[in-house]
């Protein structure tokens, strides 16, 4: 994402001028492009997920918690779903596991705890795909709180929200790229 709409994406369109091809993961993505370089040769091809490994599980008891996976960095949007779990009654706060890692972690740990939900919030760390397929169908469902960053960097088509919708569990997403 930084690399198109970030600050080092200042020479773009001339990129995409002198490209034979530019590749897009999403259709908004192929859309901005074609925007900065209209005469480029812009393809989308859509990041995938293999079916036969993120399957519903039907039958499997649910956890009772909500799921959030992604490093933990600026433009996964983790700070606002901290605020947003505040904003909800203590009494009908799902808690939500967040698996990834990343230097956010202790700043986000210590927001948690400042907006009185770090009873809500467990952060379970980095974990495998393997772990995410087998583990993914006993969730109530996903969050995906993604944002803007103040440098323009942003997620361009998460691969996590794929496998979760393969798995059958509702997403609660920001309305990005991707996304809407």
């Amino acid at each position: 994402g930084y690399d198109i709409y970030g600050a080092a994406a200042a020479d773009l369109p001339a990129k995409l001028a002198a490209a034979d091809l530019a590749i897009a993961v999403c259709e908004d993505m192929a859309a901005d492009l074609r925007r900065l370089a209209p005469r480029a040769r812009v393809t989308m091809v859509p990041c995938g997920v293999d079916p036969a490994r993120f399957q519903p599980a039907p039958g499997v008891p649910r956890n009772g918690r909500l799921l959030a996976v992604g490093r933990l960095a600026p433009q996964k949007g983790y700070d606002v779903l901290i605020g947003a779990r505040a904003r909800i009654p203590a009494a009908r706060r799902p808690v939500v596991d967040v698996v990834g890692a990343g230097e956010l972690e202790p700043r986000l740990r210590i927001l948690a705890r400042e907006r009185g939900v770090s009873d809500h919030i467990r952060f379970l760390g980095a974990r495998s795909a393997a772990w995410l397929a087998a583990e993914g169908p006993r969730y109530l469902g996903l969050v995906a709180p993604f944002v803007v960053t103040p440098n323009g960097d942003r997620d361009t088509g998460p691969l996590v929200v794929k496998e979760a919708l393969a798995m059958g569990l509702p997403v609660l997403a920001s309305a990005l790229m991707g996304l809407k």
